[in-house]
């Protein structure tokens, strides 16, 4: 699933290589690593291996600092690939991942959401969201610790800071893949059957796009500019109108599937796909073109995620 955490301030625009130290873009792969990219994608900075299996997703927070999740049932937090802790529950896979208040949120295989403390690693004991019956597939946290989860159940689900259920959404067919949320509160969903919803802030349907050929594994929001992004299996990505849920622009970026997609305020888009490529592509408003691309040697690209910061 991609990630921003919007609590922490305003994207600053990367204008020139200077300003290289407040610029992070990570990736997670299928060989259990996590790199850092360089700005102009020329290179990895670094390489974390602290897990043993797939990274399923990330984020950043606003001290540059890593959280992975992987389906070796560990969360883990890195500084420059240093390992800074780990939590782990053996016997599950924990699939999603977010940031809000001070705490990482993530979804695990059983359908449950916990959170762990950003400092220590310790599980908050007190909060545990249980209402799905299937696999979190994305997760993500607004300021206030209200939490959006998505499942293999088909559902999307909305609980506040204490776990407790505030709406669910059933108007999903199929496994649903990402969630992001706008700055309105919005929410926006990708899902098996070539489908990316937007779902208002109290829970009711806004619009449905369904023209993807392929599923969509992952959706992203320029809050900006309202423009929605969705990529599929096959390749693809396209641009979405926030108002209409009409198609704007389309473009057939990859040979494979694209995995994660992230987008900044500014609107630097990066993608990561199965083909173990990692990219960074401009919407000029006409098109979406390609700036670079980076070899990922050591598996497909799971998840991406970036942060400009002032």
């Amino acid at each position: 699933m991609s990630f921003y955490a919007k609590t922490n301030g305003e994207w600053g625009k990367l204008t020139t290589l200077e300003t290289y130290k407040t610029f992070s873009l990570v990736y997670g792969d299928g060989n259990a690593e996590v790199r850092s990219v360089a700005p102009d994608g020329s290179t990895t900075n670094w390489v974390f291996g602290g897990h043993s299996d797939t990274i399923n997703d990330l984020a950043i927070d606003e001290s540059q600092f890593v959280y992975s999740c992987s389906l070796d049932g560990s969360v883990r937090k890195n500084d420059e690939g240093t390992e800074m802790w780990a939590y782990e529950n053996a016997g599950t896979s924990y699939n999603a991942i977010t940031l809000a208040g001070g705490y990482v949120y993530v979804g695990n295989s059983s359908g449950r959401v916990i959170r762990i403390d950003t400092e220590s690693g310790n599980r908050d004991q007190s909060y545990e969201f249980t209402g799905h019956t299937g696999t979190i597939n994305g997760i993500e946290a607004n300021y206030d610790g209200t939490v959006h989860t998505v499942s293999g159940d088909r559902t999307v689900r909305k609980a506040d800071s204490n776990g407790n259920e505030v709406w669910n959404f059933t108007g999903h067919g199929r496994t649903i893949n990402g969630v992001v949320i706008g700055d309105d509160g919005s929410v926006y969903t990708a899902a098996f059957g070539g489908t990316v919803k937007k779902i208002y802030s109290n829970g009711k349907e806004a619009w449905s796009f369904e023209s993807f050929v392929n599923t969509v594994n992952d959706v992203a929001i320029n809050d900006n500019t309202g423009s929605v992004y969705g990529s599929d299996g096959g390749g693809v990505i396209r641009k979405i109108s926030n108002d209409t849920g009409t198609q704007q622009l389309e473009a057939d970026l990859s040979t494979s599937s694209i995995n994660s997609i992230s987008v900044t305020k500014t609107g630097d888009i990066y993608f990561g796909d199965s083909s173990q490529t990692v990219r960074k592509i401009t919407d000029t408003g006409l098109t979406l073109v390609e700036d670079w691309e980076l070899n990922a040697p050591t598996g497909s690209v799971q998840a991406t995620a970036v942060k400009i910061t002032t």
